[in-house]
């Protein structure tokens, strides 16, 4: 009996520190970005480049230029990835279209993200003439982030009980009705979660914007329909391309601590929109 219980508990300490390990590498990669990178945060960077000075080389368009792309992006892909899996969810059958669907999505989710770089620009620059910009940028990028949305929209939906569904339809609401108004807030949570997941992933990306977007030099550019630089290329192009290593390292871990910042003021967001519309949603329950 007691050997019993001893090799449980062995069995839980070494699944505490396999759950550990990946706590261990953020810490590690977080606690370095912060070493390097807060030193190099001066006020110089934020302001536009300075080529042969780097102690007042800024890279606020660089900064402009990503919250760009982040934006457009979440704008065109949130509302496709979400309505493909209330499709997917409530409305399609089990039947061999909708498995090519799944399919071609779980496709979509694996391929390297140098293969979006090259649609986006064969498809969009090459054949539809449009100019480098973060607009194209964004619809790019919405392809590989849409994977990931869709996905985690459908398991947000499945989540939410069928009675619910039941329910509304039985007072007399119409099936889109019952999704509207008792699906879809008992799913933002998942929703959101998955938004910014893609979000992240489509901010840190270089090889798509590498080909459609991102230049090396350039000042504040306003214009979503012209060509700047982004962060994911500046730090390429800092640590990478430089032959100053020593002047543009720490430049390029202020630039990822900036990135990371980006990244985490977006997960903040989408936590107070899960946190507000489960206060709405709990205020609805007890009425």
């Amino acid at each position: 009996m007691t050997s019993k219980y001893t090799k449980q508990k062995v069995y839980f300490w070494i699944m505490r520190i396999v759950a550990a390990i990946p706590l261990i590498f953020l810490a590690w990669i977080v606690g370095t970005i912060l070493f390097y990178g807060i030193p190099a945060l001066k006020p110089s960077i934020l302001g536009a480049p300075t080529p042969g000075s780097y102690e007042t080389y800024g890279i606020g368009p660089a900064i402009l230029g990503s919250i760009y792309v982040m934006v457009f992006t979440m704008i065109f892909s949130l509302p496709i990835g979400v309505l493909a899996a209330i499709y997917l969810v409530e409305y399609a059958k089990d039947n061999l279209f909708t498995r090519i669907i799944r399919m071609a999505i779980n496709t979509l989710a694996s391929l390297p993200s140098i293969i979006y770089g090259v649609f986006g620009f064969v498809f969009f620059l090459i054949i539809l003439h449009f100019p480098k910009s973060a607009i194209v940028a964004a619809l790019t990028l919405s392809l590989l982030t849409l994977p990931v949305i869709i996905s985690a929209s459908q398991e947000a939906l499945l989540s939410v009980p069928k009675s619910y569904r039941e329910a509304a339809l039985a007072v007399g609401a119409t099936k889109w009705q019952a999704i509207r108004d008792h699906v879809l807030p008992n799913a933002i949570s998942g929703i959101m979660t998955g938004g910014i997941l893609g979000l992240s992933r489509a901010g840190g990306e270089t090889a798509p914007i590498l080909f459609v977007y991102a230049v090396g030099l350039s000042g504040f550019v306003f214009s979503p329909l012209a060509p700047s630089m982004a962060l994911p290329f500046t730090i390429y192009n800092l640590t990478l391309q430089s032959t100053g290593l020593e002047y543009t390292l720490p430049l390029a871990f202020a630039a990822c601590l900036i990135l990371l910042i980006i990244i985490v003021a977006l997960n903040i967001v989408a936590i107070y929109i899960r946190s507000k519309a489960r206060r709405k949603l709990e205020k609805v329950r007890v009425s």
